[in-house]
């Protein structure tokens, strides 16, 4: 994934480098909190359902309706961070 990003920002102009020992710390962090997979889910489901359904509301209601459902979206991944960091620190006390 560290790739795409890197080929991502290519297109701009930016070199983009990672620390090693950063991505090591990451990825034990996610495997310690289980949360390794959610980011990629939410990634594919974005993608490929969210989009379609942006573009439904926008037919149906009205494009300002449309923005409704990156506004859901946002809110679930805000209150998954906010459980993720409140279960976080509860495990470290």
């Amino acid at each position: 994934m560290t790739r795409q990003y890197q080929a991502l920002m290519a297109y701009d102009g930016v070199e983009l480098s990672y620390d090693p020992e950063a991505l090591e710390a990451i990825a034990d962090r996610a495997i310690e909190l289980k949360i390794g997979a959610s980011g990629l889910i939410m990634a594919i489901l974005g993608g490929a359902l969210l989009t379609p359904l942006q573009g439904k509301i926008s037919d149906l209601f009205g494009v300002n309706a449309s923005y409704l459902v990156p506004l859901v979206c946002f809110c679930v991944v805000l209150a998954y961070a906010w459980y993720v960091v409140h279960n976080s620190v509860e495990k470290l006390s």
